[in-house]
């Protein structure tokens, strides 16, 4: 008798078991079937760019103080790495272990920090101890802020969301994408670090004939040719702000690998790596005069074309909701 209650009473419980396993199953969406479900989505990532080191780069700079001649120039353009942070919001389609969906994404926060290092004609302010066969070379820097907005259509796979008949709620996925990116650059100033001192002056020879320039008061023994019969002024300044052409637009592309963990019936948590490739931004600073001081004395200076880093390697975080 108790034998016989005790097989009913198991048979209740797998059936209940069975029941409630059933029930737990059909709260989430099942990748195996062939239903269409809709989908929103919203993502905040944290990404990185490399450095672009030693660029080839046109310099273009007209010193009134000297002779009014526009000098063509060259130097080398280095380029910081940097992070930012992005915001992205989309809509798609899920039918089975396939997704589609079309995001736009916002790209904030990236400094764009280079240093232009050139060989001057001028002995402008360059030390000529410091480098090879004794040219002269001079530094500025530039700093501004970079952002990007990238419109593209994705396509995944997901991984396996029962295996032996046991629901899996973290679903491996990969993807790649494909689409546009915009690019602006805002409020650049260039900068010079190594200002002028007109207190210590030397003379130095310029086309066969001998200027009275100030020395630079950041390196020893180096000379400026900034004076050029001004007397005893500073030549106090080159902090200007620029403007900057930046390439509007690029095609762009992704990959990426992450996890889905569902929450419930409608919600998935994403964790995923992206590799996103904007191309190479191309930029230039067109003329400009640089303030100094005294005003008379004016410096026109024009950046050329230089290249910075539009591949990123991120991490991201999202929500994917069902309609």
């Amino acid at each position: 008798m108790i034998s016989k209650r005790f097989s009913i009473l198991s048979l209740g419980l797998l059936a209940g078991l069975m029941t409630s396993g059933a029930s737990v199953a059909q709260q989430y969406v099942d990748n195996t079937d062939d239903q269409m479900h809709f989908y929103g989505r919203a993502d905040l990532s944290v990404g990185s760019y490399a450095d672009r080191i030693a660029q080839p780069v046109g310099y273009a700079i007209s010193e009134q103080g000297y002779d009014g001649a526009t000098i063509q120039t060259a130097g080398m353009m280095d380029i910081d790495s940097s992070m930012d942070v992005a915001i992205a919001i989309g809509a798609g389609i899920q039918k089975g272990h396939f997704r589609i969906d079309a995001t736009y994404e916002y790209r904030g926060g990236r400094d764009y920090s280079s240093t232009l290092t050139m060989y001057d004609k001028l002995a402008f302010n360059g030390d000529s101890t410091a480098t090879p066969g004794g040219q002269t070379f001079t530094q500025l820097m530039y700093d501004g802020n970079l952002s990007h907005q990238v419109a593209m259509v994705n396509f995944y796979i997901d991984g396996r969301q029962f295996k032996n008949g046991i629901k899996q709620h973290i679903i491996p996925y990969v993807g790649i994408g494909f689409g546009m990116a915009f690019h602006d650059v805002s409020g650049v100033v260039q900068s010079d670090p190594n200002p002028y001192d007109a207190d210590v002056q030397t003379t130095v020879n310029a086309g066969g004939t001998n200027y009275t320039v100030a020395k630079d008061d950041a390196t020893s023994g180096t000379t400026s040719d900034v004076d050029l019969g001004l007397g005893t002024t500073d030549m106090d300044g080159l902090d200007t702000s620029v403007s900057p052409t930046i390439t509007s637009s690029t095609t762009a592309w992704m990959f990426t690998a992450g996890l889905g963990m569902q929450l419930n019936k409608f919600t998935t948590l994403d964790f995923s790596y992206r590799y996103l490739d904007m191309g190479d931004i191309e930029m230039t600073i067109p003329s400009y005069a640089a303030n100094m001081t005294p005003e008379d004395y004016i410096s026109n200076r024009a950046v050329g074309v230089h290249y910075i880093d539009g591949v990123v390697n991120e991490v991201k975080l999202g929500l994917r909701m069902l309609f």
